[in-house]
């Protein structure tokens, strides 16, 4: 059996519905995943071990709208292009498990790069220390790894019998840094630790012929009433990242306490970025009826040049790229690049509102609050004035919110700042995509609760803070609440779970379809002014796009 190397994109699981008090080590954590005793693990029965109880996998966003693990998919390419002689496997636990892998590979892996969020980095150690019983080298990387790289030691290195195979990627997987990390492996000297810095790449999208996916995942529509199974495997989101980074400082984000060298803006080239795309009209992800672009970008609005050129390229290759982003609710000031937006398919923009009050969002050190001041409206008004903006080119908006903030009440079950959320996405007509105020490790919130001793499962090093970060992914509370809020956890998970039911019922998905429909249909495409049907196609895209978000927030699927 030639070598091959294991990359794995850790899955979520529940590690709070347990008692976890006598917990003493993240071996108790393996016992809790695998059903099986830890303190009897070691190199001949590996295997048992990396099979995880899939009754404690935690559904997430991701895996309902059926998106693929960017960063896996990238590390996997590169792993792929650098090692051309050996094959490259993904496994994610639940499509693909990497025991099974190694069973049927005959022989353990070379290494097993390890990808993890902050709410998914439990899995990934346990994962990290049953491999290493096996004397397999695992690489970890991601946000959680890149913030908070003591906890490698803290969790994995100080209960691993091999921990010089225990290695760490702080910052981006750089084709240097995952190179380097290569040749370290071959001559058998892997470093603790590796610090990437080039985020995004050119010439890195597309699989190599060594690289073995996964299956691909379709968005999940069984909770979708009456189209739910006429949609079903009809609808693909497509990740693509022209460029990363974010220069903001937003106090609940983990990202802005990397070093400014970790975080700055990276562009790929807008040829690179268009070949991808092109690429996809005839490959086996973009072949569904009703495939979706997500531009998975930290903020689509900071491409400058580069985005012009993306733009103007699928204008001019005449492709069907429509499209969702997250970008800066500025955009809206910006009418000339709504227009060259929507002309090159743009369906869907996430706004991240986070709240409609402005102490709020100085709280969070919020970029608008400099352009809702001076704009002399109020936040609410500066928001309904950028919605319709950005209506009248077409574009539909989902809006992010954050619950939980210092300024936010809840006075009552019908009264609350989630029931004013609600009926401002209502007025609006726009989808909700609520969050939770929660303390992201690596954050500067974080760190200023954790000083402030309101952090709820306690600190860094603690079996409890182990726990407790399957919680930390903005959909679930892990800090003391405002007096405002009745210093209770319930009612910020309250205010979140009403908004969505009052956004997502009613009719509301129904009056959104019909309205961007109508809006969509004013401003087309480039495809859809040459062409009649195309223009009849644009529409009917934004319309079940709409009418999806605000099913998705009555809770039609399960995503909360």
């Amino acid at each position: 059996m030639g070598k091959y190397f294991v990359v794995l994109s850790s899955s979520n699981y529940d590690s709070m519905g347990v008692d976890g008090d006598e917990w003493a080590s993240p071996l108790d954590l393996v016992s809790h995943l695998t059903n099986r005793d830890a303190s009897e693990l070691d190199q001949d029965n590996y295997l048992d071990y990396l099979r995880f109880d899939p009754r404690k996998r935690r559904e997430v966003l991701a895996q309902a709208f059926g998106l693929e693990n960017g960063a896996a998919l990238y590390i996997g390419n590169q792993v792929g292009r650098l090692a051309p002689e050996a094959k490259v496997v993904h496994v994610d636990g639940n499509r693909a498990a990497i025991g099974e892998v190694i069973e049927r590979q005959g022989a353990r892996p070379e290494a097993v790069f390890v990808t993890s969020i902050s709410s998914s980095f439990p899995a990934a150690v346990s994962s990290a220390i049953v491999l290493n019983h096996a004397r397999i080298p695992v690489i970890l990387g991601g946000i959680h790894v890149s913030t908070t790289p003591e906890d490698v030691d803290s969790y994995i290195r100080d209960v691993c019998p091999h921990p010089e195979l225990v290695s760490q990627v702080r910052g981006p997987g750089d084709s240097q840094v995952i190179g380097e990390v290569l040749r370290d492996l071959e001559q058998g000297t892997l470093k603790r630790d590796y610090a990437g810095r080039m985020t995004i790449e050119d010439g890195v999208w597309r699989t190599p012929p060594n690289v073995a996916r996964l299956p691909l995942m379709a968005l999940d529509t069984r909770g979708i009433p009456v189209f739910g199974r006429f949609l079903e495997g009809k609808i693909r989101i497509i990740l693509v990242s022209p460029y990363l980074g974010c220069p903001y400082s937003c106090s609940f984000c983990s990202v802005s306490t990397l070093p400014l060298d970790q975080r700055r803006l990276v562009r790929r080239s807008a040829a690179d970025v268009l070949d991808e795309l092109t690429a996809y009209q005839e490959s086996e992800e973009g072949a569904v009826p009703y495939p979706v672009y997500l531009f998975a970008t930290d903020n689509l609005l900071l491409g400058g040049d580069v985005l012009d050129e993306i733009l103007d390229g699928i204008i001019e290759r005449k492709l069907k790229v429509p499209f969702m982003a997250q970008i800066s609710i500025e955009v809206a000031s910006n009418e000339r690049l709504l227009e060259r937006m929507r002309m090159a398919g743009a369906m869907t923009f996430l706004y991240g509102f986070e709240s409609l009050d402005m102490r709020n969002l100085e709280h969070i050190n919020k970029h608008c609050v400099h352009d809702i001041k001076e704009s002399g409206l109020s936040v609410p008004e500066y928001y309904a004035r950028q919605i319709e903006k950005t209506h009248d080119y077409g574009i539909g908006i989902l809006g992010s919110f954050i619950f939980g903030l210092p300024y936010d009440r809840y006075d009552s079950p019908e009264s609350h700042t989630g029931t004013e959320v609600a009926q401002f996405c209502v007025d609006n007509r726009i989808g909700l995509q609520p969050h939770v105020f929660g303390a992201l490790p690596g954050a500067r919130a974080f760190q200023e609760c954790l000083d402030a001793g309101t952090l709820l499962y306690g600190a860094p090093g603690t079996m409890s803070y182990l726990r407790a970060l399957c919680l930390a992914d903005h959909t679930a509370e892990n800090t003391r609440r405002p007096e405002g809020l009745a210093n209770s956890p319930m009612s910020t998970a309250a205010m979140a779970v009403e908004a969505m039911h009052l956004v997502g019922t009613g009719g509301n998905g129904f009056r959104n379809a019909a309205y961007m429909g109508r809006r969509a249909f004013a401003c087309p495409t480039a495809r859809g002014r040459a062409s009649y049907r195309a223009r009849l196609d644009d529409c009917l895209r934004v319309m079940v796009t709409e009418f999806g978000w605000l099913l998705v927030a009555g809770g039609s699927v399960p995503l909360w």
